[in-house]
């Protein structure tokens, strides 16, 4: 990962870099080089989350590349992970033209890059390699080709490769695969410590039989029936669409500071249970799908009548939560996302679900119960307060002006408004965020580092620990009060909130939704 300033508000554990990609599988290559002239590059996408369809060679240093459909789909062509080798090296750059995305706007627009991880340059110095966005003319367009009703884009960029006859590979987002989520699992499984704050078994097998992992991580040993009881509970899920690999990094960042030493973390292993799914799509993830199951179905649009045969792990996560809630108060449900529209993170939340209110005897009111409700207004508000702290605690990574409250229509089968609406869950949110990077504060401009995105999933949990205390949540919610319910004055609050933040700084940085793109940021120019 580049190495960038980290000024984010909490001490996360176990930062961790990607892994190397996978060795090449031994299979024949598509091509192979026809003497020591021949500088045509050779293609490879066969290994664990990768995805390319096709390319073909339109000049002497230029390609097309096609990627592939979402399996039993015709669409969804976003998430690319592949690797080229024979390499030309610096002297003559490649021109790359994947010629087949799917989505009508893109950060590419706004300044993000591709990543290329570079196999001469880890064999020379793997401390000071990784994925790097060495890729310039960065440029994303409508193409003219349509696939049925959808307008098909480009996105082109030209690389230089800093050595000649090297294997480089080019994603879409920083690859975090099964194999990794399942290495990690085992890795802290085995750790003395961090194996006796959490329980690990399986949810359910998918339709390729993989297994999907639900961990329990709480306080374990002599407790009374009645303080296990008083524990509330918390669910949390990642990965329903398998091309969001930021979501992974964020659930990463969860797994690695709620089963740590630190004593935030054992004051919420204290008072909550934890559930936590972190890949609801391992047979995506695997196979490179951006948005699907091996079914074609988008699995987050099936919360509101799950398949037990076509759609287990969503009918087995549904079950979770129902069966925890008839145990205990669940207060909080996250599923975890990344979009590639929009830059920050934000949040998605379902507002007004929040019970009677405390002189009704309905709900269960916010993390810190119905602390700082003043008014029955106040009630639609609980579901801003943890966007809202998240928000001042994150020093411009998080974007409370980006969060929207509102459900639309279509997505009342999703997994935040079916667990709200149905299951009864008072806080219910997607948490998104950004393939690129911060528009605002001290690292508007930048690509966020998976160490920045860990932090992000830590920051989220120290945000829940401090949401349960009676005086933030009633200071966010007269500060919330101030901020009024018109958009207009509430975005030049924010923005002169966040514009202040970003002066005070001293630190020098050199889909769930369907939206516009977010301009003013997002990532290190692609010019």
């Amino acid at each position: 990962c580049l190495s960038l300033p980290l000024p984010l508000s909490v001490r996360s554990e176990r930062i961790e870099t990607p892994p190397p990609p996978p060795v090449t599988p031994s299979l024949p290559p598509r091509y192979s080089p026809q003497g020591d002239n021949d500088a045509t590059l050779v293609f490879e996408s066969r290994f664990e989350c990768g995805n390319l369809r096709r390319a073909v060679q339109v000049a002497a240093f230029e390609y097309d590349l096609l990627l592939r459909t979402d399996t039993n789909t015709n669409s969804h062509t976003r998430w690319f992970y592949f690797s080229v080798a024979n390499t030309p090296g610096r002297a003559e750059p490649v021109k790359l033209n994947i010629v087949n995305m799917s989505v009508d706007g893109s950060m590419f627009n706004y300044g993000m890059r591709p990543l290329v991880w570079s196999k001469r340059a880890h064999e020379r110095d793997p401390a000071r390699s990784g994925w790097r966005r060495t890729a310039r003319r960065v440029y994303y367009y409508a193409n003219g080709q349509r696939r049925r009703r959808q307008t098909l884009h480009t996105l082109t960029f030209t690389v230089e490769f800093e050595h000649a006859d090297d294997v480089c590979y080019f994603a879409f987002g920083y690859p975090y695969t099964h194999t990794h989520l399942r290495t990690y699992l085992a890795q802290i499984e085995s750790d003395p410590a961090r194996s006796k704050r959490f329980k690990r078994r399986t949810l359910c097998r998918t339709l390729a039989g993989n297994e999907v992992d639900v961990l329990t991580v709480t306080t374990f040993g002599a407790l009374s029936a009645t303080a296990l009881e008083q524990r509330r509970g918390i669910v949390l899920t990642a990965r329903v669409h398998p091309g969001e690999v930021g979501s992974s990094w964020m659930m990463h960042g969860i797994l690695a500071f709620l089963t740590g030493p630190s004593i935030e973390a054992k004051i919420l292993r204290d008072n909550f249970i934890f559930k936590i799914v972190p890949m609801l799509n391992p047979d995506g993830v695997i196979v490179g799908n951006h948005r699907s199951s091996l079914s074609g179905a988008d699995l987050n649009r099936h919360w509101r009548e799950p398949s037990r045969h076509l759609h287990p792990a969503i009918y087995a996560a549904k079950e979770l939560v129902r069966s925890l809630a008839a145990e205990r108060e669940v207060v909080l449900f996250t599923d975890l996302h990344a979009h590639s529209k929009k830059a920050n993170v934000f949040m998605y939340g379902s507002e007004g679900a929040n019970g009677g209110g405390p002189d009704a005897g309905g709900g269960v009111g916010g993390l810190a119960g119905w602390a700082g409700v003043a008014e029955p207004a106040d009630r639609r508000l609980l579901a801003r307060v943890l966007p809202y702290v998240l928000w001042r605690a994150s020093s411009g990574a998080f974007s409370y002006g980006d969060s929207h409250f509102k459900v639309k229509r279509n997505k009342e089968s999703t997994g935040r408004v079916v667990v709200n609406r149905e299951l009864g869950v008072p806080l219910s949110y997607t948490l998104e965020v950004t393939y690129a990077g911060p528009s605002v504060g001290p690292l508007a401009g930048t690509h966020f580092t998976c160490a920045q995105l860990q932090q992000i999933g830590a920051l989220f949990c120290t945000t829940v620990l401090d949401c349960c205390n009676p005086h933030v949540q009633a200071e966010a919610l007269s500060e919330l009060r101030a901020l009024g319910s018109g958009k207009a004055g509430m975005a030049a609050a924010l923005a002169s909130a966040d514009g202040q933040r970003g002066n005070e700084s001293e630190t020098d940085t050199s889909s769930d939704e369907d939206v516009t793109p977010a301009g003013g940021g997002g990532g290190g120019g692609g010019g």
